[in-house]
C-alpha cells in the first residue's frame, strides 16, 4: 500500500517524463520534470537538516506557487503533516512555519526559505511514509475548517478525478491561487499526467498571453477568473489560442457565460463540482443546460445521493433539500486536529449544499445550507431568486444573500455589479413585482462581488457587510 502514496507517484512521474517541461519559472525559463524532482529532494535535505521528519507539523505560508508546491511535496516525502497558512487558526499546534520572509508578528518558530535552497541534492532522500496534508475549506460558512488526507488518500483522489474528468492532452493553465486546495489539486493532476503547467500571473490580460505563449490546451480556473478572461478575450481576440477545454470549478457557472465562452474559445466549457470532504462529485457543460442555473451534471457512479429537510427527514429527490453523499471508503477524510471522521459509519457525508435532482438525473445546486434565506419561516435558496434577475438591462453580476433584520427574519439581499443602463429603482420594482410584498429587499451596489480563495461568491461576507452597515447606521442615528 505504501507504494500507492503521492510521494512514490510523483517520483515515478518525474522519472517517466524527466526531459519534458514540468512548469515555467516567473521569468519564463522552463523547468524539466527531472529538475522539478531534484529540487524537491534538495528541499527535503534542507528540511531534514532543520530536524523536520515523521510526525512534524509544518505550515507552508508561501506565496511562490512553484516553490510552495515543491516544499509541500518535500514535507510529504519526509512523513510530515503539511499545514496550510494558519492565520485563521492561531490555536492549531505547529512545529515550524516555512516563510519567504520573517514574520514581524513572531508567531512561533519559522524557517526562511531562501533562493539558495534551489540547488542540486547530494543524495536521494527516501520516502518515509505516513505523510499527511491538511487542507482548508473555502470558508463560505465562516472560519475555514481543516481536513486531513494521508499520502495514499491524496494519490487515490487525484487518480480518480483524472480518470473521471479526463487527462490533459498538453500544457495546462492553472488559474487558481497556487496555495488553495483546487490550485494544488489541479497542479498535481498535471504533474502526474506529465503535462506542463503554467500558473496564474497577475492580470487577466497576462493569463491570456500565458495561454498563447505556452500553447495551453486545458485551462482550469474559478468562475470569477473565467468571467475576467471572457471580458479580455472579447476585447482583444483569441488569435493563437489552442485551448481544447476549459474547466471551471469552485462555484456554479451561468449557462450564458458558458455559451459565450464556447463561442469565443471554440472549445467545451465544463463546470466541475466537488469538495475537500468528498473529492470530485460531477461535471457538466452548462451551455447544454437549457438556461437553468446551478446544473452540475450527473453524480459519478461510485457515489449515492440523498436529500434531507431541516429536521433531518429524507425528502423527495426532486423536491430536494440538504445534500448528503455516500462516499466510497477510500475517499473518507477526517477533521483536523480532532481526527474525527466526517462521514457516518456507512459513509454518508453532509456536503453543506442545498440541491435537488432533476427528472433526467442531473443534480442542480441551489446554494449553501448556511446561505438559505429565512423569509417568514420559509427557507429559500439564493439561486432560485437569482434566476428572476436574468436579462435585466445593465445588470452585469448578481448575488443574492441573507440580509438579517431586527425582526429575526431575512431580507433578500441583492448585491449587484452594474453596467451601463442599469436603473436601481427599476430593478427593485422588477424584483418586487416578481416576489411580492412578503420578500423585503435590500440592495447593495459593488464594483466587484467578494470571492473566496477557491473562487466562490462569498455570500457570508456580503451578509457580514450588511450587518456591519446596519449596525453603523443605527449607532449614527442615536
Amino acid at each position: 500500500m505504501q507504494g500507492q502514496g503521492i510521494s512514490f507517484e510523483v517520483e515515478a512521474a518525474c522519472s517517466r517524463y524527466r526531459d519534458r517541461v514540468a512548469t515555467w519559472q516567473a521569468d519564463g525559463a522552463p523547468v524539466s520534470f527531472a529538475s522539478y524532482f531534484a529540487t524537491i529532494i534538495a528541499f527535503a535535505e534542507r528540511l531534514q537538516a532543520a530536524r523536520v521528519g515523521s510526525g512534524s507539523a509544518v505550515s507552508v505560508a508561501f506565496q511562490d506557487g512553484i516553490a510552495g508546491r515543491m516544499l509541500v511535496l518535500a514535507l510529504l516525502r519526509l512523513g510530515a503533516t503539511v499545514l496550510p497558512n494558519l492565520a485563521a487558526h492561531p490555536d492549531i499546534p505547529c512545529d515550524l512555519r516555512l516563510v519567504q520572509r520573517p514574520d514581524p508578528a513572531g508567531r512561533g518558530a519559522e524557517l526562511v526559505v531562501t533562493p539558495d535552497w534551489i540547488c542540486s541534492p547530494t543524495r536521494l532522500v527516501p520516502v518515509a511514509g505516513g505523510g499527511r496534508m491538511v487542507k482548508s475549506t473555502s470558508g463560505t460558512t465562516g472560519v475555514p475548517k481543516l481536513r486531513v488526507v494521508d499520502e495514499i488518500g491524496l494519490a487515490t483522489r487525484l487518480k480518480r478525478s483524472a480518470k473521471l474528468r479526463g487527462r490533459a492532452g498538453g500544457a495546462v493553465f492553472i488559474g487558481y491561487n497556487p496555495a488553495s486546495s483546487p490550485g494544488f489539486s489541479t497542479g498535481m493532476r498535471a504533474l502526474l499526467a506529465g503535462a506542463a503547467q503554467a500558473n496564474q500571473p497577475a492580470t487577466a490580460r497576462e493569463w491570456l498571453a500565458a495561454m498563447i505563449r505556452h500553447q495551453a490546451m486545458l485551462a482550469c480556473l474559478p468562475p470569477g477568473s473565467f468571467e475576467q478572461l471572457l471580458a479580455v478575450a472579447e476585447a482583444e481576440g483569441t488569435e493563437g489560442l489552442r485551448l481544447e477545454e476549459i474547466r471551471v470549478g469552485g462555484g456554479a457557472l451561468s449557462p450564458g457565460d458558458a455559451q459565450r465562452g464556447e463561442a469565443l474559445f471554440g472549445c467545451p466549457v465544463v463546470n466541475t463540482y466537488g469538495s475537500n470532504e468528498t473529492g470530485s462529485i460531477a461535471h457538466h457543460r452548462p451551455a447544454l443546460s437549457d438556461g437553468m442555473l446551478g446544473i452540475v451534471g450527473r453524480v459519478y457512479p461510485d457515489m449515492t445521493l440523498r436529500f434531507v429537510d431541516d429536521s433531518g427527514i429524507e425528502t423527495n429527490p426532486e423536491t430536494g433539500g440538504a445534500l448528503w453523499i455516500k462516499l466510497p471508503p477510500d475517499l473518507w477524510v477526517r477533521d483536523y486536529p480532532s481526527g474525527q471522521p466526517l462521514c457516518d459509519v456507512d459513509g454518508w457525508q453532509a456536503t453543506g449544499d442545498l440541491a435537488r435532482l432533476l427528472p433526467d438525473g442531473r443534480l442542480q445546486l441551489l446554494g449553501r445550507v448556511s446561505d438559505a434565506l429565512n423569509i417568514g419561516g420559509d427557507k429559500i435558496a439564493p439561486v432560485l431568486l437569482e434566476v428572476l434577475t436574468a436579462g435585466f438591462p445593465g445588470l452585469d453580476q448578481i448575488a443574492v444573500f441573507r440580509a438579517p433584520s431586527e425582526s429575526g427574519t431575512d431580507q433578500v439581499g441583492l448585491a449587484v455589479v452594474a453596467g451601463d443602463g442599469f436603473d436601481a429603482v427599476e430593478f427593485l420594482a422588477h424584483m418586487a413585482a416578481k416576489l411580492g410584498p412578503r420578500y423585503p429587499l435590500a440592495l447593495r451596489r459593488l464594483d466587484r462581488l467578494p470571492m473566496t480563495e477557491a473562487g466562490k461568491i462569498d455570500r457570508a461576507a456580503l451578509t457580514r457587510a450588511h450587518q456591519d452597515e446596519t449596525r453603523n447606521q443605527k449607532e449614527t442615528s442615536r
